[in-house]
This record gives structure tokens, sequence and C-alpha cells, in this order.
């Protein structure tokens, strides 16, 4: 009986042994092992995730040093090997292209005429970590959008959603899920020196200016109208102060007691009132009151309009990208040069003003 139980062992195993020669697969790992190992690939990782906007361009040049400077992070400090990599590009018409080796990604040539506005970018890695035995499975995930209106999908289980899509400038996310929390602090600090290193610095003048676009516009369209009313108000001065002494120096003139005298007092006083120059003055520095509010409000939509801008990003990964980049640019310069504009204008326009109303009002009565 022992025999036969023998003899059908051996028969299984040279079943096993034939499978083996025909494709089939056997690992040297017993079952705890082997139930580790998929359960390393397999299981759900802990992740780090982080969002950094700012102004960027991003070129093929510069996916290849992003790609290079994580494979050598990897097979440098650990034993690990890339088991998958994947990319999409998403463009301006809303359509986007997927690539499964970075050779495709870095070689692609767009023919039609639409730009390029993000792209993202996947490693799948397994990695032998010194104190395991098993190799575990490793993700790193970036993406790069030009700006806070586009927010495509790129497998939702992957991409990273943090985002503002009122926010205009461009943001960079990362995702990295990983086994060893050590590693994926390590590559988050690489991933995070490496996008400061892409993030451009704006301009302070510019940064602040933009800051306070609201207060600057409310504080230029106060000042000119603080500046109409003030000039109002020492014009109406002047105006009173001269008008009365013209009175006194006329009515000095009848000195004599006499009825004639006195008629004539009366008559020039009876047609000082009756010219209306009083009434002519005040309505006109109504009107010019009135005016001044008007322009002030001009000037602060303006200002405000002009200064509030974001400094754009760019994904130039299409000839067509690169020309919406200057356009944007060209347009952008435009706006900065319209925010002085604004700023000189309110300046000439209350000095103009002013000396309009002064010198129209100087001949009146």
């Amino acid at each position: 009986m022992a025999k036969q139980n023998k003899s059908e062992a051996e028969t299984d195993k040279e079943q096993i042994l034939n499978q083996t020669e025909e494709g089939f697969i056997t690992l040297p790992v017993n079952d705890g092992e082997f139930k580790n190992f998929i359960k390393s690939l397999l299981g759900n990782p802990q992740s780090i995730s982080k969002g950094m906007f700012g102004i960027f361009e991003i070129n093929y040049d510069e996916l290849r040093n992003i790609n290079y400077l994580i494979l050598q992070r990897i097979t440098q400090q650990n034993d690990g090997s890339l088991a998958k990599f994947s990319a999409r590009i998403f463009f301006s018409d809303n359509s986007s292209v997927e690539f499964n080796e970075i050779d495709e990604l870095l070689t692609y040539n767009e023919v039609r005429p639409i730009s390029s506005v993000s792209v993202h970018m996947s490693w799948d890695f397994i990695v032998t970590f010194p104190d395991k035995k098993i190799p575990e499975k490793q993700k790193i995930l970036i993406s790069f959008v030009s700006s806070g209106r586009f927010l495509p999908e790129f497998d939702r289980d992957s991409v990273i959603l943090l985002h503002k899509p009122e926010y205009e400038r461009g943001f960079i996310n990362f995702r990295i899920e990983h086994t060893a929390r050590t590693w994926g602090a390590d590559i988050e600090s690489l991933l995070t020196n490496h996008i400061n290193s892409i993030l451009q610095k704006d301009s302070k003048i510019k940064s602040f200016i933009r800051r306070y676009s609201g207060k600057i516009s409310f504080g230029v369209a106060t000042s000119f109208f603080l500046s109409s009313l003030i000039y109002g108000f020492v014009s109406a001065n002047s105006f009173a102060s001269d008008r009365i002494e013209e009175v006194t120096n006329r009515i000095n003139m009848f000195k004599n007691g006499s009825l004639e005298a006195l008629n004539n007092k009366v008559d020039y006083l009876t047609n000082f009132v009756a010219g209306g120059a009083w009434s002519r003055y005040y309505f006109a520095l109504v009107v010019f009151v009135i005016l001044s509010m008007v322009i002030s409000i001009f000037l602060a939509a303006w200002v405000e309009g002009s200064a509030d801008t974001q400094e754009p990003s760019f994904v130039l990964l299409t000839k067509e990208s690169k020309k919406h980049k200057d356009r944007v640019l060209k347009k952008l310069n435009k706006k900065w040069l319209s925010f002085f504009a604004a700023i000189i204008t309110a300046i000439i326009t209350g000095i103009i003003s002013n000396y309009l109303f002064s010198n129209f009002f100087s001949n009146i009565a």
C-alpha cells in the first residue's frame, strides 16, 4: 500500500515537471513567503501627497531630467527596477495622448495646431529594501498643469486632484505610494527640491501690485476725487473772496451820502445778484464734482483690471503651445503697460481738469 502511494507521489511530481517544461513557472518559496510577496504587490501602501503652485515652463528636456533624476535615485540607493512607466499629455481641445514608454513620450511630435495644457507621469518600481527579503511595489506620480482652469482626468485613483480651479497660475502635484516611510520621505525631499528649482520667482514689484491691486485702484480713485474736491473748495473760497472784494470796491466808489449814490449802490447790487454769477459758479462746481466722481470710478476699474493679472505657466510640448506662450506674454506686457498708463492718466487728468475748471470760471461775473 505504501509502495502504491509512493508511486502516486512520483507520478504527481513527474506531472508537475512536465507542466513546468510546457510553460508553467515554479517559485522556490513556501506558502507564507508567496502570500507576503503577493500582498506587497497588491496591498494598500501609504502615500505622501504634495501640491505646489507657481510659475514654470515644462518642456521635453525637463521631463527627461525628472525621469533621469528618479531612476538614478532608485537604482543608486535601492535594489529596485522599473516595472511600468506611463504618461499622458492633455491638449487644449480636450484630447489626450497616452504613452507606455519614456522614449515614446520624449520623441512625440504633435502635428495638430493645438496647445498642450498638462502632462502626467507615473512610475511603478519593484524595490527590495535592506530589512526585507521580499520586493515591494512603490509608485511615483507627478502632474504638471499650466492653469487651474484645466483639470483633466488621468486615472482618478492616481492623479492628485489638489487644485484651485479659480487659480490662474500653474500647479505641480505629486504623490508617492510607498511601503517604507523613510524611502517615501527621501523621494518627497528629492522631488520638492527639484520642483523648487523649476518654479520661477515672481517680480517683487509685480507681486506687490498684484496682491494689493484692489487697494491701489481704490487709492488712485480716492486721490483723484479728493484732489478735485479740495481744489473745488479752494476755488470756491477764492471765487467768493474775489467777488466780495469786487463788490466792496465798487460800493466804496460811491462815497457821498447823496440819494444818487445810494441809488447807484442799489442798482449795482441788483444787477450783480440778477447776473447769477454765484448760481452759475456753484452749478458748475457740482457738475465738476460729479464728473470727477465718474472719472475716478473709471480710473479705479482701469487700474484694477490692469493690475489683477497672474504670471502664466506653460507646458511646452507642441509647436502651437510655444506660439501660445508668445501671445500670452505679449498680452501680459500690454496689461502691465496699461497699468502704468492708468496711473499716469490719473495724474494728468487731475491736473488738466483742475486747470480747465480754474480758467473757465476765472472770468465769471
